[in-house]
């Protein structure tokens, strides 16, 4: 490669990571939660809800939920309760959607059940109203490959660069191994979560075009040519089957395509109406795709609609496997802390790309480079940015488990919003403070750790919740040992500084 190209290539690379740290480090900080969304519904609604009905049927739960309230004239959804969630209940109440469970035979209403509401808005689309701001993440994502394009191009030696790692050499050197360490090893990770994400953060589009090249513009033709077409309220009473003869058709009917299924959710449309419908949606063992989904009239029993992502052409089935690849729920608690380690390295990567490019633009570069944390604009915003978002997720954790009331007012969208800026504000006038927020944070870990064994009797512990949380404390203590070294550097070079001039 000649020099000019390389030097364009590289930067290139520089500027796209200059626009794209910040963005990036707060979609992988909050993408972190939503990868153990089932385990930390489960983990916040410990201690605030009574004795679970873990071991009730779906079909008796949903008897008595029918029994209870008035169906009438909405729909609802049931969820199957494993280890981690209970049954839950979503209802039309006015304009919301509530959900409910049975506590000791009584439903009552789960307050803290939408726990990650504000940490999943923030990695789908920034509070950036729909669907501008799902765009801008899947753009997010097609830079961000871009980005790896580019670095790849400008390591055109990985064969000889992908194991070296002079850590007792200078700073440069160091941080540029961590970086190309960070990004070839990390490389599949990245290419998927990165590739998903776009396809995701940018299906509305995908979606109008295909409305455009085979629908004349109609989108909703588009949509209903592969999830098919939604129940409409006829306004005329019949009388409903029972649920429970349409889960044993819809096992059944999976059962003779693929020997096996497990029904994951159920939702039932105007119940009690002779156009009810009942959908259900069953996991394939076997298969790295959404779930398959077949839907019933509720009056005869017959089949209304049918989604066989495993049967279905190849690119229905790439559209299939996009969600589970991106958020790692088709993975155990070993895959997903995978997903964790490597979003954490991939926080390590931006940093130490940014701290080369600071280090190279400095015309008198600092002798402990872990001060341009806490002096230059970008990594002080960065940094800050990173902290604040950390210390929020910890703090409405806590809340969830002793003041579910509490959290569930903090946990709006404009209060979010109001302490991340509050503290992003702070960090960044104050980042002396970090050392200290990071023995906070294990702290606040210790405390989340000791409350769930409290709430946690007769439950899973030693869950991925659990164990990231272990991981996190981990690596808190290590960056706060680092920066406690950095200002008793510090302190020496005062010293000496004094004795010279003295």
């Amino acid at each position: 490669m000649q020099q000019v190209t390389h030097k364009r290539l590289y930067n290139w690379h520089s500027v796209g990571a200059l626009i794209l740290s910040t963005l990036l480090i707060i979609l992988c900080l909050t993408g972190i939660p939503i990868i153990f969304k089932k385990e930390l519904n489960q983990y916040v609604l410990r201690g605030n809800t009574g004795e679970l009905n873990t071991t009730i049927t779906l079909d008796q739960f949903a008897t008595q939920a029918e029994a209870t309230f008035d169906f009438s004239k909405g729909e609802y959804h049931l969820v199957m309760g494993d280890q981690y969630t209970p049954h839950l209940i979503w209802l039309e109440e006015g304009s919301e959607h509530v959900a409910k469970t049975l506590v000791e035979g009584k439903f009552e209403e789960l307050i803290a059940l939408d726990a990650l509401d504000a940490l999943s808005h923030m990695h789908y689309n920034f509070f950036i109203p729909d669907p501008y701001g799902e765009y801008f993440v899947g753009l997010i994502g097609l830079l961000s490959l871009g980005m790896m394009f580019l670095g790849i191009l400008l390591h055109v030696k990985w064969k000889k660069e992908n194991k070296k790692f002079r850590k007792t050499k200078s700073f440069r050197l160091w941080a540029s191994d961590l970086h190309k360490l960070t990004g070839f090893w990390l490389l599949p990770f990245h290419l998927v979560v990165t590739y998903t994400g776009a396809t995701l953060g940018l299906g509305g589009l995908l979606l109008i075009m295909s409305a455009i090249s085979s629908f004349e513009g109609d989108q909703d033709a588009a949509v209903e040519a592969v999830l098919g077409k939604e129940p409409v309220l006829a306004e005329t009473a019949c009388k409903p089957l029972p649920i429970s003869q349409m889960i044993d058709k819809a096992n059944q009917h999976w059962a003779d395509k693929y020997g096996d299924s497990q029904i994951e959710t159920i939702e039932v449309h105007y119940p009690g109406d002779c156009n009810a419908e009942i959908g259900i949606a069953s996991k394939i063992p076997g298969y790295l795709l959404l779930t398959n989904f077949v839907g019933y009239s509720l009056v005869d029993g017959s089949l209304k609609k049918e989604i066989d992502w495993a049967s279905s052409a190849p690119g229905n089935k790439w559209y299939a496997t996009v969600g589970p690849l991106h958020f790692g729920h088709f993975a155990g608690v070993l895959g997903k802390w995978i997903y964790v380690i490597s979003s954490l390295l991939l926080i390590v990567l931006i940093f130490s790309g940014l701290l080369l490019w600071v280090d190279k633009k400095q015309e008198k570069p600092l002798d402990n480079k872990l001060d341009y944390l806490f002096s230059h604009p970008l990594l002080k915003g960065s940094f800050a940015v990173s902290l604040t978002t950390i210390a929020v997720s910890f703090n409405l954790l806590i809340m969830s488990k002793l003041y579910p009331e509490g959290f569930h007012l903090l946990s709006g969208q404009w209060v979010y919003l109001s302490l991340l800026a509050l503290g992003t504000l702070l960090f960044y006038a104050l980042p002396q403070l970090a050392r200290l927020c990071c023995y906070f944070f294990v702290v606040q870990i210790i405390a989340l750790l000791a409350l769930d064994l409290v709430f946690g009797i007769g439950l899973s512990y030693l869950n991925g919740v659990n164990a990231s949380l272990v991981v996190f404390a981990g690596c808190f203590l290590y960056f706060g040992k680092k920066l406690k070294q950095k200002e008793s550097t510090a302190s020496e070079q005062r010293l000496q500084q004094f004795n010279k001039a003295g």
